[in-house]
């Protein structure tokens, strides 16, 4: 005859295993899908140069207003402009640059689709592994030359064509990037197309999420699923008896 009690604990001591295994699998994947830092219709703060003494802080800065978070971006496009200081509004969060750019549009429509190998080096940069995977420390403006030569923005006659062909730096992330294939295509970079105050199209700049998780979020996370593991062998060991 079953012992009442020792089923009652035992019943209790397996909810809390469950439910100790479901807390570490939800802290493990919540850490793992970070979210983007703005949103279609934030309002944001642009700024150039060195606004932040933080690494890793990109050409350009973008600060959402609402959330006070400042993270590091790029221009996708040559002939679009902001002013330093002032607030726009994020329009949209897509996989093109709106109004085509210097090197044009997809025929019939305003678009102009982000590559590939720009989503792998802002990716790599957001990483902050630019070091790891080129050979090459992070460097800003030679990583925004890279990009606005991927995207076919550096046309000859332009300065920043010539300081292009004068940057090995810069060379040797587009050689890394365009050999990476179709490396980016599954990285949640987008381009994060920008409009004036009264809705005029303003610029167009990248925008991330979702980095690799680190090291102590990947612990977690297979803590939890080795968690279950044991929990579907006792379960499989209990119904063969």
């Amino acid at each position: 005859m079953p012992n009442f009690n020792t089923g009652m604990i035992m019943k209790k001591t397996n909810n809390i295993f469950i439910g100790v295994v479901a807390l570490l699998l939800a802290f493990s994947l919540n850490a793992w899908a970070l979210p983007y830092p703005v949103e279609q219709g934030s309002s944001i703060i642009m700024y150039a140069g060195d606004h932040s003494s933080i690494e890793y802080e990109g050409n350009y800065q973008a600060k959402n207003i609402v959330t006070g978070v400042t993270f590091g971006t790029f221009c996708v496009e040559m002939n679009e402009h902001f002013y330093s200081g002032r607030k726009y509004k994020v329009k949209n969060i897509v996989d093109y640059a709106e109004n085509g750019g210097l090197s044009g549009q997809t025929p019939g429509t305003h678009q102009d689709p982000l590559s590939n190998a720009t989503k792998w080096l802002y990716y790599h940069f957001l990483n902050k592994d630019i070091l790891a995977v080129t050979g090459k420390a992070e460097n800003d403006y030679s990583l925004q030359l890279a990009i606005w030569m991927i995207e076919g923005e550096l046309l000859p006659g332009l300065a920043e064509y010539n300081q292009y062909a004068n940057d090995s730096i810069a060379k040797i992330y587009y050689d890394k990037a365009i050999n990476s294939g179709d490396a980016g295509a599954s990285y949640n970079v987008m381009v994060m197309n920008l409009v004036n105050p009264d809705g005029s199209a303003a610029q167009s700049q990248l925008v991330g999420a979702a980095p690799v998780p680190e090291p102590g979020t990947m612990m977690l996370f297979g803590i939890g699923m080795l968690g279950l593991a044991v929990y579907g062998k006792r379960r499989m060991n209990k119904d063969a008896r």
